[in-house]
C-alpha cells in the first residue's frame, strides 16, 4: 500500500515507523564508547554493554509557502533535482535560532527576498532523513536571485500558471503525503490565512 492512500492517522505511523527503523539503522554503534548497541526499552533506544543510552535525534526545519504582494507563491528546484520539480523554500533551523528567524534567513539565503510577516501554519515528521518540519505562509519583498549553488532556480507563479503547468506535464509538485504539498493546494485553494495574521517580522522579535 503507498503512503499517499493511507488516512492522516495511518501515515502519521508509517512515518514513525520508517523514521524508527532508519535510526536504528544508522546507529549500530555508541558514540561515546564505540562499542555495539542493541534495541531496548521496546525500541525507542539503543544501549550499549557499558549501560550508555543513545536516543532518537530529531533536526528542526522550516518549510514555507513564500506570498508576494500579488499573492504569487515561490517556487523553486534544487540543483539535483529533475527538470520539473519544484517545492517550495525550506531549510534547517541553526543552533539557538527561532523557528521565525530561519524562516527570515533560509529565505534570504536561497533567494535574497526580504521577509516581512510570517504565519505558522502546521507541522510534521518528515523520516527523510530525521526531520520534523515546521510549515509557514510568509509576505516577502524584493527580487528572486539564487546565485549560490543550492538551487537552480526559483520564482514567483500564480495560481493560473502553476495549474496550468502542472496540466501541461511541465510541472512536478511534491508528493501528496509532505507538508510542501498541503502549503501549495492550500494557496491554490485559498485556504491559507494571510501571513500578516502571524509575526511581523520587518522588525527584530522581542
Amino acid at each position: 500500500m503507498r503512503a499517499v492512500d493511507l488516512v492522516p492517522v495511518d501515515r502519521e505511523l508509517v512515518m514513525s515507523a520508517v523514521a524508527a527503523l532508519a535510526w536504528h539503522e544508522s546507529n549500530p554503534l555508541c558514540p561515546r564508547c564505540g562499542q555495539s548497541t542493541r534495541v531496548t526499552s521496546g525500541g525507542p533506544a539503543r544501549v550499549c554493554p557499558q549501560g550508555h543510552y543513545v536516543f532518537p535525534r530529531t533536526d528542526p526545519a522550516i518549510i514555507t509557502a513564500v506570498l508576494d504582494d500579488e499573492d504569487r507563491i515561490v517556487l523553486a528546484r534544487q540543483r539535483s533535482w529533475e527538470p520539473h520539480r519544484r517545492s517550495v523554500l525550506a531549510g534547517f533551523v541553526e543552533t539557538g535560532e527561532p523557528a521565525e528567524h530561519a524562516v527570515v534567513r533560509e529565505v534570504a539565503e536561497e533567494t535574497t527576498l526580504t521577509i516581512t510577516s510570517a504565519c505558522y501554519i502546521g507541522s510534521q515528521a518528515w523520516p527523510f532523513p530525521r526531520s520534523l518540519m515546521f510549515g509557514y505562509v510568509a509576505r516577502a519583498t524584493g527580487t528572486i536571485d539564487v546565485g549560490h549553488d543550492e538551487l537552480a532556480e526559483a520564482s514567483f507563479l500564480s495560481r493560473q500558471e502553476v495549474s496550468g503547468q502542472v496540466n501541461a506535464g511541465r510541472l512536478q509538485l511534491p508528493p501528496t503525503l509532505s507538508i510542501a504539498r498541503a502549503l501549495i493546494d492550500a494557496w491554490l485553494e485559498h485556504r491559507l490565512p494571510e501571513p500578516e495574521s502571524g509575526f511581523d517580522l520587518s522588525a527584530p522579535l522581542r
